[in-house]
This record gives C-alpha cells, sequence and structure tokens, in this order.
C-alpha cells in the first residue's frame, strides 16, 4: 500500500509540473500580446506585426512542407481512407488517416500545443479514436528533430479534405489541402 502511494504521488508531481510548464508558457505568450499592444501607435494603430510566423496562414498541399521562420516545419501525408475496427470511435466506418510529422527548428517545440484539426467543405470533421491510432503530439521536440504521429478523422471520403495544424500557440495555421 505504501508503494502504491509513493508512485502514485510521483505521477501527480510529475503532470503538476508539466501542468505548471504549460500554464507559465500561455501566460508568457499573453504578456507579449500585451506588450504589443501596448505598444502600438499612440493615434490607435497597432504596432507592425512582429513576424509571418505569427500572423499569416500558410497553404501548401498535402505531402509539402510548411516552414516558419523559426525553422519549424510541419509535412502532412496525402489522406488515405481506411474502415476502422472495433476498438474505435467509429467502429466499422470509414475514415480519413493522415500522418504529420512537426520537425523542429531553433526552438523546442512543446508536444502539449501541437494541435492538428481537418475541415471537409465548410464543415469541421471530428476525430477518431482506434488502437491503432496515436492521434497527439505529447512528446517535446527538441531543435533539429522530428515526431511523426497518425491522426484519424470521420469523414468517408477524401474529397474536399483539409488538414489544419498549428505547432504551438506561436504559430498560426498551416493548412493541407489536395489543391
Amino acid at each position: 500500500m505504501a508503494w502504491a502511494g509513493t508512485v502514485l504521488s510521483a505521477v501527480a508531481l510529475a503532470l503538476g509540473v508539466w501542468g505548471m510548464t504549460i500554464v507559465d508558457k500561455a501566460v508568457k505568450d499573453i504578456n507579449e500580446s500585451v506588450s504589443a499592444i501596448e505598444q502600438s501607435d499612440p493615434s490607435g494603430a497597432a504596432a507592425p506585426a512582429a513576424s509571418s510566423q505569427e500572423n499569416s496562414v500558410k497553404t501548401a498541399k498535402f505531402g509539402e512542407s510548411i516552414s516558419f521562420e523559426n525553422g519549424t516545419s510541419v509535412t502532412v501525408s496525402a489522406p488515405r481512407v481506411r474502415e476502422f475496427g472495433p476498438s474505435s470511435t467509429i467502429s466499422g466506418q470509414k475514415g480519413v488517416v493522415v500522418e504529420v510529422a512537426v520537425t523542429a527548428g531553433n526552438e523546442t517545440v512543446t508536444g502539449a500545443t501541437v494541435m492538428v484539426n481537418a475541415r471537409q467543405g465548410q464543415s469541421e470533421v471530428p476525430a477518431v479514436y482506434d488502437e491503432n491510432v496515436d492521434g497527439s503530439i505529447a512528446n517535446d521536440i527538441r531543435p533539429g528533430r522530428t515526431v511523426k504521429e497518425t491522426y484519424a478523422f470521420s469523414a468517408d471520403n477524401a474529397d474536399n479534405f483539409e488538414v489544419i495544424v498549428k505547432p504551438g500557440f506561436d504559430y498560426n495555421e498551416a493548412v493541407f489541402t489536395d489543391s
């Protein structure tokens, strides 16, 4: 019983430290945003944008890479349609699967902040959870390293499909399409 308590306490401590790291990053991002607003022109005009990394949506075809100013890059494979097994959230139905690769540039990419979504036409496509599809980049990516994970979405075909990736809070969307 004592060992179980010790192990569970260690796990809780590690999760607490991880959570504080995420909150600290978010607070720093908010402070930078507030500073940018405070530095705006007295006439009310906004200050020039800090970088296109933070202020522009980037687009590419599936299989191509999108790079940001700090060297971080994202690639999304062409979508594949597959039928999911009994362990998935859409058991026996078809879904679309893509592989997302994030390569950290000269800064560590925090895995907990990598966001991946999909749209088909104008509609958001829900994620599919399955034992054979990870669907999340959970670890930090050190500079120069690449992490690849498979993501699945509840769509019965890949027509008019796009995948949106944000490698962190400091990045705008990287949008991948077939056109």
